[in-house]
């Protein structure tokens, strides 16, 4: 089939009469899955929050499957099934349903008319294509999902004063109440305008009451100089609001990004995170600058309108005509501003991390070559976003172009009704004048309200993308209460335990981690190896409390997790895995995390365990030397070598070590441990180097997530399995890197 017969077939199908169905936009780049479930959901009236969605179809930094987006549409009450469908059989499915697009998207299927196909993409909004877009970008799947008796209505769509309603939180009623007078104060001082013109040229010139002219004067001289007096205040006092808010939300934000668990920042991409704290700016301007006036204006159309009412019928009509207009305009091209708002802060988020991205890898894209590629990648995300700014330019030009036409032509048809009105004897002059005042009043916060609802869309849209962050839990570690008192914590023994632990990343997924149990006595050294992607890391970050179980418990000194303080847990277990975080400062910073209990012994002290020491030494200001960003002017092996000693000058009963020492050699790393067994800690060893390991009291394998072997070095090296592959392996390695070095 090709595209002309393709049309033929479909624009004459069950498909050609199309349905509206509402508009989701995803907030990530991987999560099309969850937002076009949502479209279907919202469709028969359930509405769920992108977050829960995201959730329940799995949805990782690699995406989703149509299988877990059938299975989280079944636990809503659909009945959802997936087909291989060609375009022949796609008439056969009753509208909306789903469509796999470019072997990599999923996109709702909203009609078929006579020279387009109308789709909605969780990536742009409705859309309409052509057929041959159709035939080249469909992949042959198709997704149903229709309401069963065990489906249920619920839920609303995000509300704009829903979303504005929380934000009101930080802001003092008495504010609120202050602004909106001295609005209403202004809109006084505006409406007496209009009076006085009128009296002025009815009364004072027709009449020639050349007396009253300097008082009359006068006194529009002191109602101008109270506008001005009032338009001040109220701005500084907005300003202030303005930046308090920007501060606060700003802050808020941030701190609950920084209290969400790893498993939040798995899923995420970080320019997206960094795109989103910058959106607090808008909103708080929007709330100070914007919402009030808005307020003020909605109540100013209708005085205005009554006003013109009461001089003359046929002229307020015109006005409301105007006004009708321009909303009508503004209906026309919302959604689609709204959908290419939403494609431009996507874009930019992408940028943003494409940028990070480079700065953070320069020393790869200098060693690679790769600066006309990097620059191409970061180059066309900035096209795209004065694309999609161009494009909601264009939009907002139609916009006020034609509402200002609008205004010109009841102003034209005003003064020609007017004038007619005034021969007639209905009006006189003073009255046409105070009129076009009028209508200039009227007319005015009607245009200021047309900008609102366009800042209402892209204010939305802000918010939507913030509350996608807000709303997900808190690590439940930082929920614990916080230790109050200047007494020291008492450490943890340095006994760990996981009984039947199992965990994975998405629920919908096998886990990775399943019946895992393990029991480690204080003071032991404990490895744990496998090849990779058997599950090692991820073990040892539930060991060190970063991810959560969904089955089982991880106990310290016989207590669970959750019911350890805060406190305890980190002033007793330390991590350290091969990605070496070195931040711009001192090393005693990089080293206390700004930690002033720890003094000068205990810096010294961990220093030499992790053989850092003589090193530090070496520079002009020992400890208080400066390290560049990402610690550019440290080898590999001192950044290792410096993040041991941060985890050792805590003095941990418990230290997981995560393939840490992967850039020493095998010297160094032998006297480090050794300094580690001095300190009688207890010691988790995640390793591919079996050298490392040999003396450990206990080795466990693993394989596939599951613990398959346990036992000494000897004893596993001994018996068939795994292990002693990897000990063959090792050996082998071992003799060639010998032959080499002689």
């Amino acid at each position: 089939m090709n595209p002309q017969a393709l049309k033929e077939h479909l624009s004459n199908s069950s498909l050609r009469k199309r349905v509206q169905t509402p508009t989701v936009i995803q907030m990530e780049a991987a999560e099309c899955s969850a937002a076009a479930l949502s479209i279907i959901l919202g469709y028969y009236k359930r509405f769920v929050p992108l977050e829960e969605l995201r959730y329940r179809c799995g949805v990782s930094r690699d995406g989703s499957d149509a299988y877990n987006m059938v299975e989280a549409a079944k636990y809503y009450g659909l009945d959802a099934n997936g087909f291989q469908v060609n375009f022949e059989e796609l008439d056969k499915l009753k509208l909306p349903f789903i469509l796999y697009w470019q072997n990599n998207h999923f996109v709702v299927l909203e009609g078929c008319g006579s020279d387009f196909v109308f789709i909605n993409d969780p990536a742009t909004g409705p859309r309409k294509i052509s057929y041959a877009d159709f035939f080249k970008n469909y992949s042959n799947v198709a997704i149903t999902a229709y309401p069963t008796e065990k489906f249920k209505k619920g839920g609303s769509p995000p509300r704009f004063w829903r979303l504005i309603k929380k934000r009101f939180a930080d802001v003092k009623l008495s504010t609120i109440v202050f602004l909106i007078s001295i609005q209403l104060i202004l809109i006084i001082l505006g409406l007496s305008f209009p009076a006085f013109s009128r009296i002025f040229v009815d009364q004072i010139i027709s009449q020639r009451m050349l007396s009253w002219k300097w008082i009359f004067i006068s006194f529009m001289a002191i109602i101008i100089v109270l506008q001005a007096t009032s338009s001040a205040m109220r701005g500084y006092v907005a300003n202030r609001l303005s930046r308090k808010l920007s501060i606060t939300y700003s802050v808020n934000f941030l701190w609950h990004v920084l209290r969400l668990p790893l498993l939040f920042f798995s899923q995420r991409f970080g320019g997206e995170i960094i795109n989103r704290m910058n959106l607090n700016t808008s909103i708080s301007e929007f709330i100070t600058n914007r919402l009030s006036l808005t307020i003020i204006n909605t109540i100013l159309i209708f005085i205005y309108g009554l006003v013109m009412y009461q001089y003359d019928h046929l002229i307020a009509g015109i006005g409301v005509l105007t006004a009708l207009l321009s909303v009508g305009l503004f209906r026309f091209i919302a959604r689609a501003r709204a959908n290419a708002y939403n494609r431009l802060q996507q874009e930019l988020a992408k940028g943003i991390g494409t940028s990070i991205d480079a700065l953070q890898n320069m020393e790869f894209i200098k060693a690679t070559g790769t600066e006309a590629f990097c620059f191409s990648r970061i180059i066309g995300y900035k096209i795209k976003n004065l694309n999609n700014m161009q494009n909601i330019g264009k939009k907002d030009i139609w916009l006020n172009s034609f509402s200002s036409l609008f205004t010109q032509l009841a102003g034209i048809m005003l003064l020609s009704i007017g004038a007619w009105r005034v021969m007639d004897g209905h009006l006189s002059i003073g009255m046409l004048l105070a009129l076009q005042m009028l209508m200039a009043s009227f007319l005015a916060p009607f245009n200021q309200l047309l900008n609102f609802s366009m800042q209402i869309q892209s204010l939305k849209i802000d918010m939507m993308r913030l509350d996608d962050v807000l709303n997900n839990p808190l690590d439940p570690l930082l929920l614990k209460s916080k230790n109050q008192s200047n007494i020291p914590v008492q450490k943890l023994e340095g006994k760990l335990a996981l009984d039947n632990v199992t965990f994975g990343y998405s629920p919908l997924d096998d886990p990775l981690i399943s019946n895992c149990s393990i029991k480690i006595e204080p003071g032991q050294r404990v490895a744990i190896v496998g090849a990779t992607g058997s599950g090692k890391s991820t073990l040892a970050r539930i060991m060190s409390g970063l991810f959560k179980p969904w089955e089982g418990t991880v106990l310290y000194d016989d207590i669970p997790f959750m019911d350890l303080s805060k406190e305890q847990f980190k002033n007793s277990v330390a991590w350290v895995d091969q990605d070496v975080m070195i931040f711009s400062g001192s090393i005693r910073d990089n080293l206390t995390l700004w930690n002033k209990h720890i003094d000068n012994d205990q810096l010294v002290k961990g220093a030499k365990d992790a053989l850092i020491y003589e090193t530090i030494k070496k520079r002009d200001q020992d400890f208080d030397s400066q390290l560049l960003e990402a610690g550019a002017n440290l080898s590999q092996g001192e950044k290792q070598r410096l993040e041991i000693a941060r985890a050792l000058v805590l003095n941990p009963s418990i230290l997981i070590l995560d393939e840490a020492l992967s850039a020493l050699d095998s010297q160094t790393e032998g006297e480090i441990f050794h300094n580690i067994e001095r300190l009688a800690c207890t010691c988790v060893i995640i390793t591919h180097r079996l050298s490392t390991i040999k003396n450990c009291d206990k080795i466990y394998v693993m394989e596939a997530g599951k613990i398959i072997q346990q036992g000494s070095h000897e004893e596993l090296k001994a018996t068939p399995g795994v292990y002693q592959n990897l000990a063959k392996f090792d050996s082998i390695q071992n003799s060639h890197l010998r032959d080499t070095q002689s």
